[in-house]
This record gives C-alpha cells, sequence and structure tokens, in this order.
C-alpha cells in the first residue's frame, strides 16, 4: 500500500466496532497508516491530548491533525482519499439517505446488540424484541434502497459504501454471536439483511480487516461476567 497524502497513524481499540469500520475503510481505499492499540481502562496521554472532550477511541491522526468520531472520520478519509472504493455518492438525495442508514445503523442497532449479550431473562428477552424491531426497520428499508428490484445484487470491495461499512461493523460477528447461542440474524426472518452481512463478510479485504473470532468470544464472555457482577440481587 502506498500513501501519498502523508502520514496516518490510527488510534484504535481491537474490540471496537467504531474502530473497526474506520480500519475497514482505510484498508479498502489502500491507505497505509500506523495503528496504535489503545488499553481502553488506561488511556494514553496522546489520546486524552487529540481527543480532550470525548477521550474516546478511534482517532485519526493525518499530518499531525486528530479527527474524532467514526462517521465523521470515514467521510474525512472519502473526502481526502477521493480513489475507489467510494463511500458516499456524489448525488446529493443519495448521499443523504446513505447517511441516514449508517446513523440508524450507529445509532439504534449498535446501541441494542450490546443488551443482548450483557442481560438475561426478562431483561434479555426485552433486549431482543427492541433489537430485532430494528432490524426489521433496517430489513424493509434495503428492500427498497440498497437491494430492491434491478439494484445491486452483487458486492465488491470496488463498490463498498459508508452504509456497507458501518453495517459490517455491527454485524459482521453474526456468525460468532451466533456459535455462542444469540440468534442475531435468522437468515427467513431478515433474508436481505444476513445475505447483504454474509457477502460483506466473504470480502478478502473484509477478512483482513475481522477480528479472530475466539477472541470475540472470550471478550463477550469478559463483559457478561462484569454485568453479572453488577446486577443486583434478586428480589425474594
Amino acid at each position: 500500500m502506498a500513501n501519498e497524502k502523508g502520514n496516518v497513524k490510527l488510534l484504535s481499540y481491537w474490540f471496537s466496532p467504531y474502530c473497526k469500520r474506520v480500519e475497514l475503510a482505510l484498508n479498502a481505499k489502500g491507505i497505509a497508516f500506523e495503528y496504535q492499540e489503545e488499553d481502553v481502562s488506561n488511556k494514553s496521554e496522546l489520546l486524552l491530548k487529540l481527543n480532550p472532550v470525548l477521550k474516546k477511541v478511534p482517532v485519526l491522526i493525518h499530518n499531525g491533525k486528530p479527527f474524532c468520531e467514526s462517521l465523521i472520520i470515514l467521510e474525512y478519509i472519502d473526502e481526502t482519499w477521493t480513489n475507489s472504493p467510494k463511500l458516499l455518492p456524489q448525488d446529493p438525495p443519495t448521499r443523504a439517505k446513505f447517511r441516514f442508514w449508517a446513523h440508524f445503523i450507529n445509532g439504534q442497532l449498535l446501541d441494542g446488540i450490546f443488551p443482548v449479550f450483557t442481560s438475561t431473562g426478562k431483561e434479555q428477552e426485552k433486549a431482543y424484541a427492541a433489537f430485532y424491531a430494528n432490524v426489521k426497520l433496517l430489513e424493509d428499508g434495503i428492500s427498497t434502497d440498497f437491494f430492491g428490484t434491478g439494484k445491486r445484487q452483487e458486492i465488491k470491495q470496488e463498490d463498498l459504501n459508508l452504509v456497507d461499512v458501518v453495517l459490517w461493523s455491527v454485524l459482521g460477528g453474526f456468525e460468532v454471536y451466533e456459535s455462542m447461542g444469540f440468534k442475531i440474524l435468522d437468515s427467513e426472518e431478515y433474508p436481505l439483511t444476513h445475505s447483504w452481512v454474509t457477502k460483506l463478510n466473504n470480502l478478502p479485504m473484509v477478512k483482513k480487516t475481522a477480528v479472530d473470532s475466539a477472541k470475540i468470544v472470550s471478550e463477550i464472555k469478559f463483559y457478561q461476567n462484569m454485568a453479572s457482577q453488577q446486577a443486583p440481587p434478586p428480589s425474594s
């Protein structure tokens, strides 16, 4: 990979979907970058200096200038490195539509998946119901906006867009989650979303960016254990 626009560094955390989407965009565009893994329990002085407001990863540093918040970083990458894949289309209405779905997935869908992993009993049932409601909204929306009649039956790396990158960062690990007993993306209930994510997972660049399954399982179990320890005792 070559980088003709200067030095790029990414402050990141391997388990963060916000970070992985930025990493995928950099890899897909062929942008050489230095990777710095952050300990989120003991944040580096560099991270605190460059993101003093939120104190969170990811932080993209380009020629010494920091950029924060993953969706903003993705747009910055797309505007600065104009080679394919183009994450956002030039047409303003379509670009607005892509931004809408990226924000929906980043918000409602991502916010809803973590409680499924860390709750039990009735609380988990509620978490599943809320999560599935949002997946259904996505399924209905993409049938019109992305995979309707005559639209995009195939996904290629050179055609990756903003919604692809964000969706993969949230649901790309669904097969790992299901191996742990979490039913996240039923192929019969949500065929378009299931097919979409599966096609993304099969792309070589996505496979290169993805995290090892065993590490994901271990990390989810860690958060489950933390959640169980913080849970109040059951009432008598």
